[in-house]
């Protein structure tokens, strides 16, 4: 086998613009008797849902007021509330190789192109952050709380999260899981508790299993067969 490209390697930032959409997709569908609850629903995504890389709160939208998202305020409390941010730490963890098996090689046959793919899959556990803001103390509560009924319909899979990875010239799906999504852990953080400008906040940590693929394109010499072995959940082989 000759190799006739480079090796690409899956970009994290994939990784968390599919969370961000299954933020998005977590109240789709929701309503609220609550006028500011309610107004959080029907507000667009880009306006309620923010990717940011602050662990604070407070500086966090006065970030979100300085690149124009809101009307320019003063004031913390005039920002549209509640609101929901996440971020991933500056971290790194490979998964139990005991259980997801290191590093594994296939070769892939994308279908209807005469394109082989060498693809290299390794599950690396990544850390988000998800932080639930608002100006009454039952808004963070509410927000999280639908998340947690949502990522725990297993029913319908939502613990999993489909990722789009672009290998190459191909684009490739994959998914990550949210490990224990039956455990809710919500952090007080809270700001300013003695200012009638308080805003209270959740925090959440979520574990996500994600796969890393590195896959070139690759020239067969003689004809083979291909087989795309998908493992269920936890079930992976040691190859």
């Amino acid at each position: 086998m000759a190799i006739v490209s480079l090796p690409t390697l899956s970009n994290l930032s994939m990784v968390d613009k599919a969370l961000g959409c299954h933020l998005v997709k977590a109240y789709e569908t929701i309503t609220s008797d609550d006028p500011n609850l309610q107004s959080f629903f029907v507000r667009p995504s880009y306006r309620k849902i923010f990717r940011g890389e602050l662990d604070s709160p407070l500086v966090f939208m006065s970030q979100l007021g300085k690149q124009g998202y809101f009307q320019q305020q003063n004031q913390t409390n005039a920002v549209t509330l509640p609101l929901i941010y996440y971020f991933r730490d500056i971290s790194l963890a490979s998964a139990d190789p005991e259980h997801y098996g290191g590093i594994y090689q296939d070769i892939l046959w994308l279908k209807d192109l005469e394109k082989p793919y060498q693809l290299q899959v390794m599950y690396f556990d990544i850390t988000y952050r998800l932080v639930f803001v608002g100006h009454e103390r039952n808004h963070p509560e509410q927000l999280a709380l639908v998340w947690y009924f949502f990522i725990n319909q297993k029913q319908h899979n939502h613990h999993k999260i489909p990722l789009h990875y672009q290998i190459g010239a191909e684009k490739l799906t994959a998914e990550a899981y949210i490990r224990e999504p039956e455990t809710l852990l919500a952090t007080d953080i809270s700001l300013d508790p003695h200012q009638e400008s308080r805003l209270f906040a959740l925090e959440l940590q979520h574990t996500l299993l994600t796969p890393i693929l590195v896959g070139k394109e690759s020239q067969l010499i003689a004809p083979v067969h291909f087989n795309l072995r998908v493992f269920p959940f936890g079930s992976q082989p040691r190859i």
